[in-house]
């Protein structure tokens, strides 16, 4: 990755998280620090880093990617099955031709 370093989805939308609930307490602490963070993220876009720092699509892409673990788990179940039908199957046959 040559110096790049991956942030987890978590940790961003935590982070904006807490950026909001300080804007909702303190509004002139708050505006420094979202000042202070879109100029960090202006100068990474900037220097050809992606920044990912809208909570709506973290949250998206987080509930896609549950979505499709699920998705898989599923899948896999399906295959341990066929795959346990099929060995019954072969062992019943087996048995049967030998008796």
């Amino acid at each position: 990755m040559h110096g790049k370093r991956k942030v987890f989805k978590n940790k961003e939308l935590e982070r904006a998280k807490k950026l909001e609930e300080v804007k909702k307490n303190d509004p002139e602490k708050g505006e420094a620090i979202a000042k202070k963070e879109a100029w960090k993220a202006a100068m990474k876009r900037a220097s050809g880093i992606k920044v990912h720092d809208d909570p709506k699509l973290i949250k998206r892409s987080i509930q896609k990617r549950k979505k499709r673990q699920q998705k898989n788990a599923v899948k896999w179940e399906e295959r341990v099955q066929t795959r346990d039908q099929l060995k019954s199957e072969k062992q019943l046959k087996k048995v049967s031709k030998y008796s």
